[in-house]
This record gives structure tokens, sequence and C-alpha cells, in this order.
């Protein structure tokens, strides 16, 4: 797993951070790893004044379990050195859990919410297979 931020990125998350989606695209990176999986590249992002989405962190794992994203997530607001009032995810279970376990542990004090754009092509995308 490898969490990028430089100091621009740091520098956004002190200006427009309130509120922070994270979402990690499936085999989005080609190739396969030494371990056999495939890489996944995702990114924390935030909306600008002007409606822009800017990225606030670059993130690529081979793995996704909750273990994963808790080390992700520990690591953004580390790197941030402060954390979103708000999180909004896709409905992966694993990534709810480790939002859970920070909430739980006192780790991240924020909100979590779904992103309802991913949950309806989700939807479609089941209905079309059927």
């Amino acid at each position: 797993m490898l969490v990028v931020v430089n100091e621009e990125m740091r520098r956004q998350f002190a200006a427009i951070g309130e509120v922070v989606t994270f979402d990690l695209t499936f085999k989005m990176i080609k190739g396969e790893s030494e371990a056999g999986g495939r890489w996944k590249l995702g990114c924390f992002l935030g909306t600008s004044p002007t409606k822009r989405m800017v990225p606030l962190a670059l993130v690529v794992t081979l793995l996704e379990n909750t273990q994963v994203y808790v080390r992700i997530l520990r690591t953004f607001f580390l790197a941030m050195k402060g954390q979103p009032a708000v999180l909004i995810t896709d409905e992966e279970k694993a990534i709810g859990a480790a939002v859970k376990m920070l909430q739980d542990d006192g780790t991240y004090r924020g909100r979590h919410l779904l992103d309802v754009f991913h949950i309806l092509m989700n939807v479609r995308k089941k209905l079309n297979d059927k």
C-alpha cells in the first residue's frame, strides 16, 4: 500500500478538506503484482469553491480489506495533520467497517456518508446483468 501526498495537496486539504471523497478504482493499473493480484488506484478528492474536484492524495494498493483501509485512512489523516468532517465513500463493506473501527477507537470523529452515484451505478449494473 502506498499513499502519496505532497505539499500542494496538504495546502488544498487545509483550504477545502471539510468534505472529502475516497474511491478505490478496481483494477485500474495494468499488470499483475508478484503476488498475483491486480493493483488498484484510488484517490481522496475535495471540491474547490469553483466546484472542481481537487486531488488530495493518491493511493495504490494490492489488497482491499478492512485492515488495509484502516491503514490508508490513518496514513491520510496523519499526512494531512487532520481529518475531514465528512468522508464520502462507495458502499464497499470493508471501507465501511474500517471507518467504523476508526470512529469507535476515536481516531476519526467525522461523519461517514455513502456516495449515491456509485450505489446507483452498481444497481444499474446488477439489473443489466439479469
